[in-house]
């Protein structure tokens, strides 16, 4: 974040000033921060910024905890939009903090007639001195939408309006979603703090079922995770409508990945395929669920191997399809392994297992 800020030349040119200030010497953060200082003054002697307030807008963000959620509130017949911020907390208890927490915060934002993802310099400040703070946004038009936080490179999460909310689902859930980055269609998540109604939350995954970037379906299941353990504990019906909502999301990435793996798969399609074959087998998705286990199977009969990307999703289906030998089998391999992750992995999927007797033993 500091790098967006300060520009990549400044960034990189103030961390060789302080190396080359103090070597292999004792530093403290102070002197990480002078010479970011010195440099900046060096590059923008004009800046809004004095040296008082850019050791402020350190401090703001290494001397206190948490982050802030900055609430975008606009003004649809002037054009105007207010900015507050708050700590950002993702669950609210009655614990009393009495500390005034707040940030200089770097406001990066586009619109819909803008679409500039690629300029990540601050725009507007808000200073930790103001909660709130009003902005024109030029050209901003009442069926705009709005986004903040561009490529996510702002350590803050946003909320906004009801309308602008709308006015974004509605861009999702059309065939030009991909105009948004996947970054930033992964950061539209404020449900679980409270700070967004779950009839918004899945208007806003709707659009998920045309959706095969990693990094929007990491959030999204992230998110679902938290949903999925709860309502186990609810009624059936409610939980079985929760697995068929998510599975038909997952139809298109599940079939565009599925078990076949190619030589050409990059690192994020490994990690996109690990991360979706899990979730719609532990889902009951019947094509996964078939396959995984017969993939464990012709572990058991000793006829086969199991890719490292795959073996999350087919060891825990095949324990929770299985019984007492499918654990067996496992275990004893977890006790024969000398490779930390295998083991890590394999004491991850145990519990998986459907027979209480052996998860006893």
């Amino acid at each position: 974040m500091i790098q967006h800020f300060l520009t990549l030349d400044t960034f990189r040119s103030g961390l060789n000033l302080y190396l080359n200030s103090h070597g292999n010497d004792t530093a403290e953060a102070n002197d990480l921060f002078k010479a970011l200082k010195e440099q900046y003054k060096e590059d923008f002697p004009n800046s809004e910024l004095s040296d008082e307030d850019l050791q402020d807008v350190f401090e703001s963000w290494t001397l206190q905890m948490g982050y802030p959620v900055i609430t975008v509130t606009r003004d649809y017949s002037l054009g105007t939009v207010n900015v507050n911020q708050e700590r950002f907390l993702l669950t609210r208890n009655n614990t009393a903090d009495d500390e005034d927490y707040s940030w200089w915060v770097p406001l990066t934002y586009t619109t819909s007639d803008e679409l500039d993802f690629i300029n990540t310099s601050t725009k507007v400040w808000l200073n930790r001195t103001e909660e709130s703070k009003n902005i024109t946004i030029l050209n901003l038009k009442e069926m705009d939408w709005l986004i903040f936080n561009i490529q996510q490179i702002g350590f803050y999460r946003v909320n906004y309006d009801t309308t602008n909310w709308k006015i974004l689902i509605s861009q999702l859930n059309s065939d030009q979603y991909e105009v948004i980055p996947p970054v930033n269609r992964a950061q539209l998540n404020l449900a679980r703090a409270g700070l967004l109604d779950y009839s918004t939350l899945f208007s806003l995954t709707d659009y998920l079922a045309k959706e095969t970037d990693y990094i929007p379906w990491y959030a999204a299941l992230n998110g679902f995770s938290y949903l999925n353990t709860r309502l186990q504990a609810s009624s059936e019906n409610d939980y079985s409508l929760f697995k068929k909502y998510v599975l038909s999301l997952l139809d298109k990435v599940y079939s565009q990945l599925g078990f076949q793996e190619k030589e050409s798969d990059d690192h994020v399609t490994k990690l996109n395929r690990n991360l979706i074959l899990t979730w719609a087998c532990k889902l009951g998705s019947e094509s996964c669920t078939k396959t995984a286990t017969k993939l464990f199977h012709a572990l058991l009969s000793k006829d086969d191997t199991v890719s490292p990307d795959l073996q999350t999703a087919v060891y825990c289906t095949g324990l929770n399809q299985g019984g007492p030998e499918e654990y067996e089998y496992l275990w004893e391999k977890f006790l024969n392994s000398d490779v930390s992750t295998e083991q890590v992995l394999i004491l991850g999927v145990l519990g998986c297992t459907a027979d209480e007797d052996s998860a006893h033993a």
